[in-house]
């Protein structure tokens, strides 16, 4: 082959990468900026979900929900599974046993985490299918399994009053004030 020829050769081989360069070095970039945006995803604060298994003799389960990033989340659903195992096996006698398996065996029980909510402890339904826990309680560990034990009496049915969120004064009260 004759050295122009290569050189011609050459020469459209450079002018083709000149022109393929740029395209190239941006399908890298876009593809670095969707690995990152995967690998964050954990990171990210959004409505999130997680099942908590091997309740009660491993035999329940929940559902948590809230507005989380991941590792909150999985702290939060270990200390509610922690709190919930601790109070079944340690504090509760057999009919309470009974009413926590009864609620939450073969079951889709939701736990609504609450950061800003209206009521103190807990928010729960009698009969219902879900409650709502106020996340500022998950770090004391006593409260915590007493809302859990309440919640669970009330969606088993028991009539005890749900936590109230609000008094308000009576008339007579304002009356005196």
């Amino acid at each position: 082959m004759k050295k122009s020829t290569k050189r011609k050769i050459l020469a459209s081989v450079l002018a083709i990468v000149k022109v393929l360069t740029p395209s190239v070095t941006a399908l890298a970039f876009i593809t670095c900026d969707n690995q990152a945006e995967e690998n964050t995803d954990h990171l990210i604060v959004r409505h999130r979900s997680k099942k908590i298994t091997n309740l009660f003799d491993n035999n329940a389960s929940v559902t948590v929900q809230g507005i989380f990033n991941e590792a909150d989340l999985d702290i939060a659903a270990n200390k509610i599974r922690d709190a919930f195992n601790y109070r079944f096996f340690n504090e509760s006698y057999d009919t309470q046993q009974t009413t926590f398996r009864a609620v939450y065996t073969n079951k889709q029980i939701i736990i609504a985490l609450e950061k800003n909510p209206t009521f103190t402890q807990y928010n729960a339904t009698l009969n219902g299918s879900s409650f709502s826990i106020n996340y500022a309680i998950l770090d004391n560990t006593d409260t915590l399994k007493f809302a859990l034990h309440r919640a669970t009496q009330v969606l088993g049915g028991n009539t005890f009053t749900p936590e109230i969120v609000k008094v308000i004064p009576t008339v007579k009260k304002m009356m005196h004030m």
